[in-house]
Order: structure tokens, then C-alpha cells, then sequence
């Protein structure tokens, strides 16, 4: 990752400088808020926290959330900036106790995101759309998780289980002709994947190698790939005017932020990477 310079936060937040940034969605926008359960509903105008993540992604600023395999979370980014500005300000009577200076973040997203910014840029809320087309879609949700979901959620498999794969699908298609008698008669017979007792697991590169048909998948999970999909119902939103946020922050991060908007790191976009939009920023000095 590249060097980022922060350097803005070690200044007072005095925020003198006002304008508007203008936000024009060039496709249908997904803003979901927090991590629901069956159904993604969008919110109808973009919440100021995912807007934020916006103007970072266009920074270049990608911390986790959390420390390890050297990387710095972006806690502990915080945490580094309030105690450097705390020694360079701590005589400034006004600032004493201000929580630009704790090291803690002033508010958070439902998924824990909190922008680096939000102390020196503050976003009002922005326009509804008088009449938007909001409709819902199926989308490709990225899952992981211990059990053996995997199998079933991904197209894309190890070549070496080809073969076996063939010989599940073909199982499963033959006991479905046939009656339930015949089918618990020749219960042997099938080709079944299940993590229960009585399941053997089998290594990857011995999948061929052994009689067994009772299969427990976990053995050769690295030959799936990382995550599995499932289809979930999202709701989009297609407005039919731009977006306007007004806004008030520093020099310095106005700076920084008019600087970025002519030479940006990445793709901006809303809620889901496919949400892509154009923004542009205008202060009330410009």
C-alpha cells in the first residue's frame, strides 16, 4: 500500500471553508446501510458515513478494521493521530477535551466503518429524489463459513473433482427417478456429500482413490474457492436528479480532497461496486 499522508489531522478542526459536492449516479445504486439478513433494502439518497467511504476509496485510504499480517487497522491509525496532535496542541486551553483529541471516532457506520475525515469534513444530508425508480433484483452475495455451503454456492472448482462432481450430479439424478421404496432399498449405492457420522473425509488428491460414496467435503474444501455465493434480493435505487451534499471542512482537506478529485486512485462508486458515480466538489471560494 502507498504512503498516506495525514498530516491534515494534526491540525485544529476549523472548519472554515464550505461548499456542495454534487454526486451523479451513472447506474442503478444499492446503498444499504447495515448487514441485513434475506433482503438488502436501499436507502433513497446517500447516507453521509457511505459517502465518506466514497471520498476515501477515491484517496486511495484502505485500513481494516483490525491489526495483523502488518497491516495497521484503522483504530490504531486513529488512535496515533489524536496522540500526535495532542502533544503539538495540548496547550491550546480551547481544544482541551475536545474529541477530535481522544483517539476515538465521532460516529460509525452499522458496520463499524468510521471515516478518518469525519472530524475535519462534516456532510449534511442529501436531497431525496421527488419521484426515483426503486425496484429489487437477485445479487451475488460473497459468503464464507465452516460448514459445507461451499459445495453448492460456486461454479468454479479444483479440475480434479471433475469427475467426482459428474459422478454426485449423475447419482442424484438417477434416485430421483426413482420410487421412495427403491430409492431407501438402494440407499448404498448413492453418491452423497454430507458432514454428519458415517461421512468419510477424503483428501483432495485421493478423491479417486477410495470406494467410499458417503463423502464429507470439508477435506478438499481448498479445492473451491475462498468464498461461495448465494443469491440475495437487493433493492436499487435509479434517481432521476443529482445528488447535492453540502458540506464544511479545512483548507488543508479541501486541499486534499479538490486534488484527488482530478487525479483519483479508484473508481468511486455507492454501496455495491457495481453503484459506480461521478462526483465533483465546488467550495463557496472557488
Amino acid at each position: 500500500m502507498k504512503n498516506i499522508d495525514l498530516s491534515f489531522y494534526l491540525e485544529p478542526p476549523e472548519l472554515t471553508v464550505s461548499g456542495t459536492i454534487t454526486i451523479d449516479a451513472l447506474a442503478p445504486l444499492s446503498m444499504v446501510e447495515s448487514q441485513p439478513g434475506a433482503y438488502f433494502r436501499t436507502a433513497l439518497k446517500p447516507p453521509p458515513m457511505m459517502v465518506y467511504g466514497a471520498l476515501e476509496n477515491m484517496l486511495g485510504w484502505h485500513l481494516p478494521l483490525k491489526d495483523g499480517e502488518g497491516n495497521v487497522s484503522r483504530n490504531t491509525v486513529l488512535k496515533g493521530l489524536a496522540k500526535a496532535a495532542k502533544r503539538r496542541h495540548k496547550k491550546l486551553e480551547e481544544y482541551k477535551g475536545h474529541p477530535w483529541l481522544s483517539g476515538k471516532p465521532l460516529i460509525s457506520s452499522k458496520t463499524g466503518y468510521f471515516s478518518l475525515l469525519q472530524y475535519h469534513l462534516t456532510l449534511e444530508e442529501a436531497n431525496t429524489p421527488a419521484e426515483p425508480l426503486v425496484y429489487d433484483d437477485l445479487w451475488s452475495m460473497h459468503l464464507r463459513d465452516k460448514g459445507m455451503n461451499f459445495t453448492g454456492g460456486s461454479r468454479n472448482y479444483d479440475g480434479q473433482l471433475e469427475a467426482f462432481i459428474t459422478q454426485l450430479r449423475t447419482s442424484a439424478s438417477t434416485f430421483k427417478k426413482m420410487t421412495p421404496a427403491e430409492a431407501k432399498l438402494r440407499s448404498e449405492e448413492k453418491y452423497e456429500l454430507g458432514d454428519r457420522k458415517g461421512f468419510e473425509r477424503i483428501e483432495l488428491d485421493k478423491v479417486y482413490e477410495t470406494n467410499t460414496r458417503k463423502v464429507n467435503p470439508i477435506s478438499f474444501r481448498s479445492g473451491y474457492p475462498m468464498y461461495y455465493v448465494s443469491p440475495k434480493k437487493r433493492g436499487f435505487v435509479v434517481p432521476n436528479e443529482l445528488y447535492v451534499m453540502a458540506f464544511r471542512t479545512t483548507p488543508a482537506v479541501l486541499s486534499i480532497l479538490e486534488d484527488a478529485f482530478q487525479h483519483n486512485y479508484a473508481p468511486t462508486y455507492l454501496g455495491s461496486s457495481e453503484g459506480w458515480i461521478n462526483l465533483k466538489i465546488s467550495s463557496d471560494e472557488s
